[in-house]
């Protein structure tokens, strides 16, 4: 994994975390989520609703 795609990865799951520490769904509390790696861009979805939140990481090289 590139170092820029963890660091968004990790943003991500920092910003669904709960004040127990649990990342889970901002919408509907779920902790089954996935993530998906597309060019510079990571997103993270709800594995049960449609929620999904998206973080660049700019210095993605082909």
């Amino acid at each position: 994994m590139h170092e820029d795609e963890a660091a968004a990865t990790a943003a991500l799951e920092d910003r669904w975390r709960d004040e127990d520490g649990v990342v889970r769904c901002p919408d509907c509390g779920s902790t089954d989520h996935l993530f998906s790696t597309h060019g510079g861009t990571v997103t993270i979805y709800c594995g049960e609703c449609p929620t999904s939140e998206s973080a660049e990481f700019p210095d993605f090289k082909v």
